[in-house]
């Protein structure tokens, strides 16, 4: 298991937060068949109005705050975006997430506002229910 440290984020932080939740996102059905130009425009204020309204943490090297290897955007029991960087999946980055933001993930249910093809494939690891609605009680 990878060593790491969990900040909130930093003002320099945002430009990181906004593009791989965008560039993630977009690998998403439905997502990448809307057009480039629509996508973004939309995406970028949907992004920052949810990371607005969220509480976010950074996994990061405890060495060097700036090498960030994840971060999560969570709000009470839910779970609104998880990220960790493709060179540190399968090192337990995404669960040390977990267990910062929900201490018993594991036996409690957490909702999740956005369904991705990598939460489908924790949700037989961690139990995790799809609740469209919350996303829909942060936007407002």
């Amino acid at each position: 298991m990878l060593k790491i440290e969990i900040r909130q984020p930093a003002p320099y932080d945002e430009s990181l937060l906004l593009s791989t939740f965008l560039k993630s996102l977009r690998n998403q059905k439905p997502y990448r068949f809307i057009d480039t130009n629509v996508f973004y425009s939309f995406g970028h204020c949907f992004a920052k109005t949810m990371l607005s309204n969220v509480d976010i943490v950074i996994a990061h090297d405890p060495t060097d705050d700036t090498e960030i290897y994840g971060w999560a955007a969570y709000r009470g029991n839910t779970l609104y975006w998880i990220y960790v960087k493709h060179v540190f999946r399968n090192a337990y980055v995404g669960t040390q997430l977990m267990e910062h933001c929900f201490a018993d993930f594991r036996i409690k249910p957490v909702k999740c506002a956005i369904w991705t093809s990598a939460i489908a494939y924790l949700e037989s690891k961690w139990m995790l229910e799809f609740d469209t609605y919350e996303l829909v009680r942060i936007i407002k």
